[in-house]
């Protein structure tokens, strides 16, 4: 899904590729509607809509946090396979030996 173009670019360059995803939600877990409205087209945090919409919805903030954790969960485990798959001499040396499952998610680049 998200990784297609990236993967139709890597083939098209002839570039080996690919892609580790650590899914934090379930089939069964609904995101709240207003999340869609919390982002830019470019991925930006919209802190202020965010904040007012917590305000309003007080409720779904053990739900948001509870995802939080998944979150974190996944992206350590993706984390994990990753420094797995490079082997250490790919990794960097501040680069820890093993990424525990709550440790937090790594930032995203360009956001």
């Amino acid at each position: 899904m998200e990784s297609h173009g990236f993967a139709r670019a890597c083939q098209a360059l002839g570039v080996p590729w690919a892609v580790i995803r650590g899914v934090s939600d379930g089939p069964a877990q609904d995101l709240p509607r207003c999340m869609g409205g919390w982002f830019t087209a470019d991925g930006r945090l919209r802190a202020l809509r965010v904040a007012r919409d917590l305000a309003l919805r007080p409720w779904l903030i053990p739900g948001l946090m509870a995802l939080n954790a998944r979150t974190r969960a996944a992206m350590g485990a993706a984390c994990q396979r990753l420094l797995t798959l490079l082997g250490p001499a790919s990794a960097p040396a501040s680069a820890p030996a093993e990424v525990p499952a709550g440790a937090p998610a790594p930032a995203r680049a360009g956001r």
